[in-house]
């Protein structure tokens, strides 16, 4: 099982944090007007020719002004699992060279800060890398990648951006190598999401009109709160089982059992999903609810399970009358496409 740092611990820091940037914001705003924003950036590539003669270059963690993953009075849902910087140094993706002479030494300097911009205030992180890549026509080794990764998780949620500063050491052998040349500093972030504790719904549905007549149609949502890993959506086909409705499928009386619904994993945080209903004519009501990975288990632990988008009419058990009259978010009614053949389907 991951192991699972206490969610409140991590709600008090962000708060605290996003205070202190609140009031710093406000201030600086009233002394010296709007202040610049910042776009999340995770990689830099340097070729041959910006190596030692261009300004460092800015990797930024996070965005400014700050953007959560979910509005306010939601907390606890996204917390840093791992956080790594890395950098390769290569001669492009396919190597072409074979035994040809040549030799690249260089020097990467990362230096962390808990600011957007500036550097009089002293760095939270430095690091120096040695990066080489060689090849020798008179030797059996050939190292055309080079690479590292550094692990900065502890300092996560105090570096906003890192500066990336690159230097040749030496180069050697073939000069038609240099157009190839390929150094490539980035970060990576690997999140946890957890729902425990959340009751109230985290996403909105896009209603689908009635009658619905696409191939294949179209479900997509609004998540309150951002980058889900993964998605369970739930497609639930309403029968009648009123005798005395008879003469029109748009009026019936409908039982409400979600454990015979067609259930989907998006396997992404894509909020949408095509899918092809060949289930037949009539009413459909769906649902969406967002799966964290907090832990073990994925899907079959419910500790990753987030509260259900339904609307309260649609409780399992319930009996519901249905008309076309009736409107709903998470309700259609679905004319199926090719609907005077003879159809076989299951699941």
């Amino acid at each position: 099982m991951y192991p699972f740092i206490n969610f409140l611990k991590l709600f008090k820091v962000q708060f605290l944090q996003t205070l202190i940037l609140v009031l710093l914001t406000s201030i600086a705003s009233a002394q010296i007007g709007p202040l610049p924003s910042y776009s999340k950036v995770s990689s830099v590539n340097y070729p041959y020719s910006e190596i030692s003669t261009v300004t460092p270059k800015t990797l930024y963690v996070r965005s400014f002004p700050f953007l959560s993953i979910c509005p306010s009075g939601i907390v606890g849902v996204q917390q840093i699992k791992k956080a790594t910087v890395n950098g390769i140094l290569n001669l492009g993706s396919d190597y072409r060279f074979g035994k040809s002479d040549f030799s690249y030494v260089i020097d990467i300097t990362i230096n962390g800060y808990t600011t957007w911009t500036g550097s009089s205030l002293p760095a939270v992180f430095t690091q120096t890398k040695q990066l080489t890549i060689n090849c020798s026509s008179s030797s059996a080794s050939c190292n055309p990648e080079h690479q590292f990764s550094i692990d900065f998780t502890s300092q996560h949620g105090q570096i906003n951006r890192f500066v990336v500063s690159a230097a040749v050491v030496s180069t050697s052998g073939l000069t038609t190598t240099q157009s190839y040349l390929d150094l490539r500093v980035f970060y990576k972030e690997d999140f946890l999401y957890s729902y425990t504790g959340i009751t109230a719904p985290t996403l909105s549905l896009t209603a689908i009109p009635s009658p619905a007549n696409a191939n294949p149609l179209l479900f997509d949502w609004t998540p309150q709160c951002y980058n889900a890993p993964n998605y369970e959506f739930q497609l639930l086909r309403l029968y009648n089982i009123n005798s005395t409705f008879i003469t029109d499928e748009t009026t019936i009386d409908a039982y409400v059992d979600w454990n015979k619904a067609l259930s989907i994993e998006t396997g992404s945080s894509l909020s949408e999903l095509k899918l092809t209903i060949p289930e037949g004519t009539g009413y459909y009501v769906w649902r969406v609810r967002p799966i964290g990975n907090a832990y073990e288990g994925g899907i079959a632990n419910d500790r990753n399970w987030g509260p259900w988008n339904e609307d309260p009419i649609f409780i399992q058990g319930d009996i519901v009358p249905l008309t076309n009259a009736i409107s709903y978010d998470n309700l259609f009614f679905y004319n199926q496409f090719d609907d005077d053949k003879n159809w076989i389907y299951s699941r």
